[in-house]
This record gives structure tokens, C-alpha cells and sequence, in this order.
């Protein structure tokens, strides 16, 4: 794999700097595919551009060296460049019993973490849910409580829920009584919604 990074490197044309050669198998998987023509030696050619996104928060690309990441061009992203597309979303909060707006419930998260210094690749953009999932009332606890309890708060959860445990959270979520799952300070931020 680490020969395959050398083509990523590419020159003032756009062609890969450094060839690389390949097993045999490959190169011949590639002579069957695209023809006779194809060199022992493999660059990427100049018309050849690979585009790719990522979420540096994702456990995966964590490890990612800088060697790596030389190869690429970033473009950071803002985390609400695009919320406005989803403007008419909402989703539904039990102890409220009430929708509340969606970008509504994402800045009191979000400012609430940012304040305890929660790193922003943590925080919740405005895709984190899919359009048909606004409609389905059971993804607050299955993926948006799951979410910052286990990946954002998974060593200190007392920092935004009352409870500790995500199955004594959920059970306060979903209670008849309405009792409220977060902090004092983010539950009357969220009343200040409805």
C-alpha cells in the first residue's frame, strides 16, 4: 500500500511524480481491462483526479499520518455553511412533547459543547440526519442521544445529561413523566425553543 501513496505525489502537470510496478496479477488485470498498452511502470496520468471527503472525527482517518496527508489538498468546511437547506426540519423531543426546530436543537447542543470545550468535529452538523429520519421519532434516542453519550461524551456524560448511563437516560427520555435528560442550563435553552 505504501507504493500506491508515491503516485499521490504528482508534478507541475498533474502526473504522478514517481512510477511504481506492480504485481503481475495487477498488471494484467489492468492489460485485460484497458489494453496491451499499459506500461509496467503505472502513473496517474494527468486527467486523472480523485476527490474524496472526510470527516476527521471518524475513528478511521484518526490515525492518518502527516505523509499522508501532504498528498492532499484540505478545503475546510464550515460546520453550518448549509444550514439553511435544512431550515424546515424538526425533530421531536419527548420531555418537551413538542417538535422543535432542528437547527434550533443543533446551536444549544453545540454551544453547550463548544463551551466545555468539546472539539467542533464533535459537534452536529446539519446532515447528521438524513431527510427520512426527521420523521421518525425514535431516531433521537437511537442515533442523536446514542451519538453524544457514546462518541462525544463517552468519559464524562454528566457534563450534558442529568444521568450518567445511556439505559437511565433513555428511560428518563422516554418516561410518561417527561423528565428532562439534559443539564439544567441546555433543558431551558431547548424550553426557549418551543
Amino acid at each position: 500500500m505504501a507504493t500506491f501513496f508515491q503516485l499521490l505525489d504528482r508534478n507541475i502537470e498533474g502526473e504522478s511524480s514517481y512510477s511504481i510496478t506492480v504485481q503481475d496479477n495487477i498488471l494484467n488485470a489492468l492489460r485485460a481491462r484497458m489494453g496491451t498498452y499499459i506500461d509496467e511502470k503505472i502513473k496517474i496520468p494527468t486527467n486523472l483526479y480523485i476527490w474524496a471527503t472526510m470527516n476527521s472525527g471518524d475513528q478511521g482517518v484518526q490515525p492518518m499520518d502527516a505523509a499522508f496527508k501532504r498528498r492532499w489538498t484540505f478545503k475546510y468546511l464550515l460546520l453550518d455553511k448549509y444550514k439553511n437547506e435544512v431550515n424546515d426540519k424538526e425533530i421531536f423531543l419527548n420531555f418537551l412533547d413538542v417538535r422543535v426546530s432542528w437547527n434550533g436543537f443543533r446551536e444549544v447542543i453545540n454551544d453547550f459543547l463548544s463551551n466545555e470545550n468539546i472539539p467542533e468535529d464533535k459537534l452536529i452538523g446539519p446532515f447528521f440526519l438524513k431527510n427520512d429520519e426527521f420523521e421518525n421519532d425514535e431516531i433521537f434516542v437511537n442515533k442523536i442521544l446514542l451519538y453524544l453519550r457514546d462518541d462525544v461524551l463517552r468519559h464524562n456524560p454528566t457534563i450534558l445529561f442529568r444521568k450518567s448511563t445511556f439505559s437511565k437516560i433513555v428511560q428518563d427520555y422516554l418516561s410518561d413523566d417527561k423528565k428532562p435528560i439534559f443539564v439544567k442550563e441546555v433543558h431551558e435553552a431547548l424550553e426557549g425553543l418551543v
